[in-house]
């Protein structure tokens, strides 16, 4: 590892990742990578992506995992479908007032550690513990009970508010760590090679899904308590990685605020956020395109198991169902990462999203009984899987990276705003066209959760073609500028910046 040209370092300098140099030291020779104050070797670049993809794997559990867990704990504990979507409500609520605060703080901190670590490093803790005491709800739930007396809700409803309890806190710092996280990428991975380092991300939560799905989900109802802290460990020990080898570069200084306090305070903080979120009509389209694909795989994934459930389909052909979709996507995810940095996300996920409208289609007519919803649930994951690959870098690729954060939570509060609306009427909807079985339980027509996902790819194919037309005026897949973006200060804190070939600006 070089050093400064001085042997003091700046103030608030942080250690440089092994390998990369401030931009004065090295030469801008082929084979280098560079993103902001960063420059990589290959090597270098290979190491870092290695630490980041090592941590990733407890995310990759987390999110594979923590979902089908709660709905299994939630359906134990006698909650309905409608209340089975109300704690993604729960999230979107608060995700819709802590993003934008999250973003524009974590945009604008300046630290020794970055401005992104910081934020990670505060809620690792608080993600693990929260997961672990998910399992102990019903537990929870029986304290409450025998501790409010005459004043118990009850048992079940008792350990149905213990849990939204925990899940209100963990939700919180799932906030605050998933947007922070995707601005870590953003600052640190080159876009170049963005496309590859999603795929490798992808590649590790499909085989995180595999191992669940395969050979632990159908032991979840019987260990859950179990699983719940074996989960946590799991995270808790892989984030660790991220406070011993990633370091974070230089940030030119935020643009200045109005000096104010108060009232006036939060009435020009929120100003700003509005304008440099929604003042370019450009990232208003992108937003609203972003957050009709994601809402359109989620009205599947959201009562998936349920759905299999309902058509007496056990635990392990479900898994076994799913691990086969993560062993075909698996193979293909490096790929496509490589198709997206070739050809641009854009039209790479284009071609998939259309081809997993068809196929919800199908699915929402067809499918009956345990033969159909196997096919039809294949072909959701496959497609939705390489979709999520072609687009994991879209919005890197389409956002203005000097305020990616901001702009990422404005797109999110348009995804989350949707979401409160669509996901709970589709758990009502789900209700209401209940019927009752010949054994005398309730069985929901699930298959209409595939329909609902065909409706939202039609929804989003206008806008690609509107999008898609703006992005060509901005220079298209080779020579693109995002709007306002801002260019890094000539000079960042004693580093001098040398200017980016043309071919790296580009990509």
């Amino acid at each position: 590892m070089q050093s400064p040209p001085s042997s003091e370092k700046p103030s608030g300098q942080a250690d440089m990742p092994e390998g990369t140099v401030p931009f004065a030291k090295v030469d801008p020779t082929e084979g280098s990578f560079t993103v902001g104050t960063l420059r990589y070797t290959k090597r270098a670049l290979l190491t870092v992506c290695s630490w980041l993809l090592a941590a990733d794997i407890g995310l990759a559990f987390r999110a594979r995992a923590l979902g089908p867990m709660i709905q299994l704990l939630l359906k134990g504990m006698g909650a309905s479908n409608t209340l089975i979507a109300s704690t993604h409500t729960i999230g979107s609520t608060l995700s819709l007032i802590f993003n934008p605060i999250v973003a524009s703080y974590s945009d604008r901190t300046r630290t020794r550690w970055g401005r992104r670590l910081p934020f990670i490093f505060f809620t690792v803790p608080i993600l693990t513990v929260t997961m672990a005491m998910m399992g102990f709800s019903p537990q929870l739930g029986r304290f409450l009970h025998a501790s409010l007396g005459a004043w118990s809700p009850g048992e079940r409803a008792s350990g149905l508010i213990a849990f939204i309890a925990i899940f209100v806190v963990y939700d919180l710092a799932a906030i605050v760590q998933g947007r922070t996280w995707g601005g870590l990428i953003n600052d640190i991975i080159p876009h170049k090679v963005l496309g590859r380092f999603a795929a490798a991300a992808r590649i590790i939560s499909l085989t995180a899904g595999i191992i669940f799905n395969q050979f632990l989900l159908v032991h979840v109802g019987t260990y859950q308590l179990t699983a719940f802290i074996v989960l946590s460990a799991i995270y808790g020990s892989t984030m660790i990685v991220l406070a011993l080898f990633i370091r974070e570069g230089e940030y030119p200084p935020p643009a200045p605020r109005p000096p104010s306090r108060g009232i006036m305070h939060a009435w020009y903080a929120t100003v700003a956020f509005v304008k440099d979120c929604y003042g370019n009509p450009y990232y208003r389209w992108v937003m609203i395109m972003l957050c009709i694909d994601d809402i359109a795989f989620n009205a599947v994934n959201q009562f998936s198991l349920l759905h299999a459930q309902s058509l007496k389909m056990n635990l392990q052909t479900y898994g076994t169902c799913l691990s086969i979709q993560y062993l075909i996507a698996l193979p293909l995810a490096y790929p496509i990462g490589m198709l997206a940095d070739k050809f641009h996300p854009f039209r790479v996920s284009a071609v998939f999203l259309f081809m997993y409208g068809i196929a919800a289609v199908w699915s929402g007519f067809y499918i009956h009984n345990t033969t159909t919803f196997v096919i039809g649930f294949m072909l959701h994951g496959i497609f939705a899987t390489s979709y999520n690959t072609a687009a994991a870098t879209m919005g890197n690729r389409l956002l203005a990276r000097s305020r990616f954060l901001i702009l990422a939570a404005g797109q999110g509060i348009v995804g989350t705003v949707v979401g409160m609306i669509v996901t709970p009427l589709l758990g009502v909807l789900l209700d209401f066209t209940a019927t009752q079985a010949p054994d005398g339980t309730i069985v929901s027509e699930y298959r209409y959760t595939y329909l609902v996902g065909a409706g939202y790819v039609v929804l989003g194919v206008p806008l690609y073609f509107i999008v898609y037309r703006k992005f060509k005026a901005l220079g298209g897949p080779d020579h693109y500028v995002a709007p306002d973006e801002v260019e890094i200060a000539p000079e960042v804190r004693g580093f001098e910046v040398l200017p980016a070939k043309k071919s790296d600006s580009a990509s």
